[in-house]
């Protein structure tokens, strides 16, 4: 809309707003790289979109659909927008996490979670 916009203009004023244009593109980059290093949530508990779910997991959008309407995986609606807990989805692939990082599941941990155990001690 803003290039139709620009058609009819002067050519300085053209070039002034595809500058501010640039810039403002700039700045979003430099905060979003700026809010990666600054947040203050661990890694694994970020939202994702369907599509970046899907790929994380290795499925398409259909599979991982069925998932959630199955209850494997629940979706977290944001504004209206459905998004999937990265934790999850980490958890589903089959890693569990300690206060240090992640680890995979033991085999004898992945039974016991499919029979209703639970892994927190104590």
């Amino acid at each position: 809309m803003v290039k139709l916009y620009m058609e009819n203009m002067d050519m300085d004023i053209k070039d002034t707003i595809e500058k501010i244009l640039f810039l403002m593109d700039r700045l979003r980059n430099e905060l979003e790289a700026f809010y990666e290093m600054n947040d203050p949530k661990p890694f694994f508990d970020r939202l994702l979109t369907r599509k970046e779910a899907a790929g994380m997991i290795g499925r398409t959008l259909q599979s991982l659909d069925r998932m959630v309407r199955e209850g494997k995986l629940h979706k977290v609606y944001v504004n209206g927008v459905p998004r999937l807990r990265k934790s999850e989805l980490l958890r589903h692939l089959g890693y569990d996490f300690d206060p240090m990082g992640q680890k995979p599941r033991s085999e004898l941990d992945n039974i016991i979670l499919a029979n209703g155990g639970n892994l927190r001690k104590g």
